[in-house]
């Protein structure tokens, strides 16, 4: 994945400047990240909302999907996950009240 980024990067500047400023691409994926996490019903913004921003952003056509990483498949997989985490530390809120 590292690769497959690094190469679609543009090359590297003689100079960088002291403010780097946002090209429209990615105020639109920042857009994007904070719709991620009002659709999914979160009351914060995390890297898996970037991520799902991303995914949306490159609409099939970016360095994610060319290395065959669904929206759909990581929504899904997210969605567990986070739900697993939920459920562990509402049991350990449980065994510690208790």
């Amino acid at each position: 994945m590292r690769q497959a980024a690094t190469a679609a990067l543009p090359p590297a500047a003689a100079e960088v400047p002291e403010l780097v400023p946002y090209g429209s691409d990615a105020k639109k994926v920042l857009e994007l990240t904070f719709r991620e996490a009002l659709r999914l019903g979160h009351n914060y913004i995390g890297t898996e909302h970037i991520l799902l921003a991303l995914l949306e952003h490159e609409n099939g056509q970016g360095v994610l999907s060319g290395l065959g990483i669904g929206k759909d498949a990581i929504e899904s997989y997210l969605t567990e996950l986070l739900g697993a985490l939920l459920k562990s530390r509402e049991q350990e809120q449980g065994k510690q009240e208790g």
